[in-house]
């Protein structure tokens, strides 16, 4: 698979998502995970397998892929990996030349690759890719990662004004739904391809695609944004302090930013300020 591509809104790849995928919002480091977990499990899964024994006709042979086990081991490491690691090796690098460019880490899918090497074995090449273990895990992957990368193209595009200013008021409430609907996809699976998805942006900042796609919450966000804003005039906010009630903000809010909100409102974006 050609790691740095420039994808099109209309790239699909007409395979696995008609097929349940485990590995759906697993990140690379908890396939890492999976990978030496599922090692073993393999090669126990293949020599109980009669249809591994010559003379057997290797078209009956199974894929331990396709298993409630694995299923369950997908789901063992899913949640695995504390958050911020993600940030610390970005999946998909963006870069800004006429046009947004989008392509996907290739230390990480050289890391993959070698922890599914030692899945081959000898006689792999007379199966089905179906029948294959490396092979089926790979072809699945693959899928993902395409789909990853026309969402974050996708997004690049829509949120450029925001990508450039860093301003929550340029920000467009874009949501799952939205996306589901340009990638034809539904918005639960957008929800998992998006999980933990880092993303390195063309000014070398690593974010999480979910900033993206704030949908409702963009609301939430140029409160918070303004309140920040509003705390380095030194009238309203002193030494840790507001100088001004809730609803003496509220004007001030709507005067500004063209915020309507309510005084209830403004102590819920106050309570989130630290975060």
């Amino acid at each position: 698979m050609n790691l740095k591509i420039r994808m099109g809104l209309d790239h699909k790849m007409e395979l696995p998502h008609k097929l349940p995928n485990p590995l759906l919002g697993l990140s690379p480091l908890e396939l890492e995970l999976l990978l030496e977990q599922s090692l073993v499990a393999v090669r126990k899964f293949d020599a109980q397998d009669p249809a591994w024994n010559e003379p057997r006709p290797i078209e009956l042979r199974k894929n331990y892929f396709g298993t409630h086990d694995f299923s369950q081991q997908c789901e063992s490491v899913r949640g695995s990996v504390p958050k911020e690691k993600y940030l610390e090796m970005p999946q998909i690098v963006v870069q800004k030349e006429s046009e947004y460019v989008v392509r996907y880490n290739a230390d990480i899918q050289k890391r993959l690759q070698e922890k599914l090497d030692q899945f081959k074995r000898r006689g792999d090449e007379k199966l089905r890719v179906n029948q294959i273990f490396s092979k089926r895990f790979m072809r699945q992957r693959e899928w993902i990662v395409a789909q990853q990368l026309s969402i974050v193209e996708y997004l690049c595009k829509e949120q450029d004004t925001y990508l450039q200013s860093g301003n929550p008021f340029d920000l467009k409430s874009i949501s799952r739904e939205d996306v589901a609907t340009v990638i034809d996809y539904s918005a639960s699976s957008v929800a998992r391809l998006v999980t933990n998805l880092s993303v390195q942006l063309p000014n070398t900042r690593v974010i999480f695609t979910e900033e993206l796609i704030p949908g409702q919450m963009v609301n939430r966000l140029q409160g918070v944004y303004a309140l920040r804003q509003l705390q380095q005039e030194g009238e309203l906010y002193h030494e840790g302090k507001w100088r001004v009630a809730d609803r003496e903000l509220v004007p001030i809010l709507y005067e500004r930013f063209k915020l309507e909100v309510a005084r209830r409102t403004v102590a819920k974006y106050k309570s989130l300020l630290q975060e």
